[in-house]
């Protein structure tokens, strides 16, 4: 075990901290709670307690950046009340966990039910866990749910996954076939059943690669409906009264295009990853796809864009975001519970990844334009940015999609340039020239402006 050290956790001080060869622990202030760095890099809260024996004990609170710092001492201030009160937290979790594995599962609903309760502590992203239950919710459960193990056949899953393919699209289709076929590999591993039907199975549908780009006209038709929302915003339009996309989603579809990011590390961007001053976006290795740190140099145009979200999201929250507090949060946010000061009492969440993909086919329908999704709006970022227009070179553009760049091998081990002049410079250029699309220009000056428009959507 590495070094013991105490401090004040804050979100920003583990953004910094760096592995090491050994296991490092760091104690926050709250009585019990830790913080673990592998020398992987993955960072896990935990509790530790003594019993009235003497006893230790330590219990996981779950992976950071999806367990926030804020939830993590709202956790550890419970379970030393319940130590204080003679209980004993991680034995009654490994109690209630040896439960649920021998619970009877009859059912697939039963089996679905282990899988995700079994998910919450063993690293699954809780973007990904909610993904899965809605999944399973809106197209698995209504045809499947209630069926007994036993009775699940090739031939019905197929039939029902056909089924959301049919009505929900291949992508989707699949996606259900993916989240039923871990189902029964864990099942198997946990011993609920012997034989998964869908051993021989394999995906049903051809999703094939999307190459929609969008065209410039196409781009300016719809930067031109997202900017509507401001209009609408100031006036004190709902979004039911016009487009039924609030500024802040039409800001993280900006954003998406602006900085060439996907969709849901926009949507759950968090104060404590920026840093305005230096024009940086720090998402830790635990809100990226690919799994590791990515830094990404902001252009003024982000600059803006993020300032203006930020004022929404302090009419939401009641303050200036600041630490983990997401920069798109629910609007349910603001009927949350409250404590006597006014401070919300559980950390606010972000608006769920959906909701992007919603407001982005409302955003092409009011623009007419057809067949495009928020992820298009990335690729198109990087293709012109790649284009003769701009002229990026192809490794600089893998890093700011955060692509392990193609045919370095061996070598990117030892390559820990952060090529962030190259990217500062690609992002710069690519927003001067999608203000010249869209008809406008740079305007570093309106951020004032947008901090002073305090609109609630």
């Amino acid at each position: 075990m590495g070094k013991r050290t105490t401090h004040n956790l804050t979100s920003k001080f583990i953004i910094g901290l760096r592995p090491a060869t050994t296991m490092q622990t760091y104690s926050d202030v709250t009585a019990g709670l830790e913080l673990y760095v592998t020398p992987g890099g993955a960072k896990t809260f935990s509790f530790r307690y003594t019993l009235s024996d003497g006893i230790r004990r330590r219990l996981n609170l779950g992976q950071w950046p999806g367990k926030t710092i804020d939830s993590a001492r709202t956790d550890a201030r419970t379970h030393m009340n319940s130590v204080a009160d003679g209980g004993d937290p991680a034995g009654e979790n490994k109690r209630e966990r040896h439960s649920l594995r021998t619970r009877p599962v009859k059912t697939l609903d039963d089996l679905m039910a282990a899988l995700f309760t079994a998910s919450e502590t063993t690293g699954v992203r809780d973007s990904t866990l909610g993904y899965w239950r809605w999944l399973n919710t809106k197209h698995v459960a209504p045809r499947l749910g209630d069926s007994r193990l036993s009775d699940l056949s090739k031939g019905l899953i197929s039939k029902a996954l056909r089924e959301i393919g049919s009505s929900a699209g291949p992508t989707t289709g699949n996606r259900a076939y993916g989240l039923m076929r871990r189902a029964f590999n864990f099942g198997l591993a946990e011993e609920h059943l012997t034989a998964s039907p869908m051993a021989t199975m394999k995906a049903l549908f051809d999703e094939g690669s999307r190459t929609r780009v969008l065209t410039d006209d196409e781009l300016k038709a719809l930067w031109i409906v997202a900017e509507s929302t401001r209009a609408q915003a100031r006036t004190g339009a709902t979004a039911r009264d016009e487009l039924s996309v609030s500024r802040a989603m039409a800001i993280a579809l900006q954003l998406c295009l602006v900085t060439a990011q996907r969709g849901g590390e926009v949507i759950g961007m968090r104060a404590s990853e920026l840093v305005l001053a230096a024009k940086l976006w720090t998402l830790p290795r635990g809100r990226t796809k690919a799994n590791r740190e990515h830094a990404l140099p902001l252009s003024d145009r982000a600059i803006v864009l993020i300032e203006e979200a930020s004022s929404i999201a302090a009419v939401r929250l009641g303050r200036h975001p600041m630490g983990d507090d997401p920069i798109f949060p629910t609007p349910r946010v603001g009927k949350a519970a409250r404590d006597a000061t006014g401070a919300l009492e559980a950390a606010p969440k972000a608006v769920a990844r959906l909701s992007l993909g919603r407001a982005m086919a409302r955003l092409c329908e009011a623009a007419k334009v057809s067949g495009v999704s928020a992820h298009d709006l990335r690729r198109t970022a990087s293709t012109i940015m790649a284009s003769e227009r701009i002229g990026v070179l192809g490794e600089v553009v893998a890093r700011i999609l955060n692509h392990a760049p193609p045919g370095l091998g061996v070598t990117a081990i030892y390559n820990r340039h952060g090529y962030l002049p190259e990217k500062r410079s690609a992002l710069t250029r690519w927003a001067a020239l999608l203000m010249e699309i869209v008809g406008e220009q740079e305007r570093p000056s309106n951020v004032a402006e947008l901090r002073s428009v305090a609109t609630v959507l």
